[in-house]
């Protein structure tokens, strides 16, 4: 089976991470299934060389000046990546460009299928602008496609006109052969906006890099939160819930990690709360960086106000972790009875509460099913046998 992917936003060099769950789909696809063949359609998605900025016009010029070459790199014997440079700007100005990133993904779909021969799937990572793209290449060249959709909240508010779905979206959606939903939550979003012929399968994790190592036991309860430091991600909420935990459990310690425009606002908050000494805050973290910190925690605390699934969950649990989040959406489609707890969204005492029961309870969450857990519904073939099926469904 030959596959196409196209991914609405991918890592670059400017952003490796960015995302990466795309990347390792694929990756996992060709390593797991040698006679399946994947491409990944790039044309710049958050790669800053490709984006113009009207309040930087003397950078914009030099970007158009120094555009990259075309690019083919074929990671493994059967798996390619196309980076064909394509400009993207404001969606206020010929919609951000997107005539022409369509065109992109076309030469790069041609030159796809030169090399292996006519794809059999178009996979689009998101409903716009890759679902919209796919839908594009679908008509003129006759495939078909399937939309995975990963938007949190859903809809953007952007996407939405009079109540309903934009054009551009709704059609993606309407005419994909499945659309797929990371969570059980963005599935019910989905259907209440009309799409149809809906799936669940989750991002995929990598059991083999997330593993759980044997940890000495010490004397303080250490709680791990990895995320953009953003307002979706509850960090005020959790600076509160632990200034209210360490008044009855003060032999704790939170480790934060991730960066964000509100990384210092929170920082100053946390002084004001007088919760400084309970707090590391570690920035920015690698992929090596982050399986360190997961390792190294009691729990892994997710206190998000919406999540679509909220990946980093997954590979707590694969790291053997129990688990604290919120009725988000995505945790719920994570999070269960047997791995760990769930608080009310922006509710710092029910918070705190829960943090509590997890110091009392950590006995009750042995790393060993914390692990299996991760790997029976999130491990890679898990995950691409259930893609393998829609593809060929």
């Amino acid at each position: 089976m030959r596959i196409f992917f196209i991914p609405s936003w991918y890592p670059s060099p400017n952003s490796p991470l960015t995302g990466i769950f795309f990347q390792d789909q694929a990756q996992a696809i060709t390593a797991l299934y040698p006679a399946h063949t994947v491409g990944i359609s790039t044309w710049g998605q958050n790669d800053e060389r490709m984006l113009l900025w009207a309040k930087k016009p003397l950078q914009s010029l030099q970007k158009l000046a120094q555009k990259p070459a075309p690019q083919v790199w074929q990671d493994a014997p059967n798996l390619f990546t196309f980076f064909q440079p394509t400009f993207t700007w404001t969606r206020k100005i010929k919609r951000g460009n997107i005539d022409e990133i369509i065109r992109a993904n076309e030469k790069n779909l041609l030159h796809f299928q030169e090399r292996v021969g006519k794809a059999d799937v178009i996979h689009a990572h998101v409903g716009f602008p890759a679902g919209y793209i796919a839908r594009a290449l679908s008509q003129k060249y006759n495939l078909q496609y399937v939309i995975t959709e990963q938007m949190s909240p859903f809809p953007f508010p952007y996407f939405l006109r009079a109540g309903k779905l934009i054009p551009e979206l709704a059609l993606a959606y309407q005419d994909a052969k499945q659309n797929i939903a990371i969570s059980q939550s963005l599935l019910q979003d989905m259907a209440n906006h009309n799409a149809p012929r809906l799936a669940y399968v989750p991002n995929l994790i990598d059991e083999d890099f997330f593993q759980v190592i044997p940890k000495e036991p010490a004397e303080k309860i250490h709680f791990f939160f990895l995320g953009r430091m953003v307002e979706q991600k509850g960090v005020p909420v959790l600076l509160e819930a632990i200034q209210i935990l360490t008044k009855q459990y003060p032999n704790v310690h939170f480790t934060l990690g991730g960066e964000g425009e509100q990384k210092l606002a929170y920082q100053q908050l946390a002084y004001q709360r007088g919760i400084d000494k309970y707090l590391t805050w570690l920035g920015e973290l690698g992929r090596q960086e982050a399986r360190s910190a997961f390792q190294a925690c009691d729990v892994f605390v997710l206190p998000s106000i919406h999540e679509t699934m909220g990946v980093v969950l997954a590979e707590a649990l694969a790291c053997g972790k129990p688990l604290i989040s919120t009725y988000c959406g995505g945790a719920e489609s994570v999070v269960t009875p047997q791995n760990g707890v769930l608080a009310q969204v922006g509710k710092a005492d029910d918070l705190a509460q829960k943090m509590a029961y997890m110091i009392q309870n950590l006995a009750s969450f042995p790393a060993h099913v914390c692990r299996q857990d991760a790997v029976d519904r999130f491990s890679k073939k898990v995950v691409i046998d259930l893609l393998l099926a829609i593809y060929q469904g």
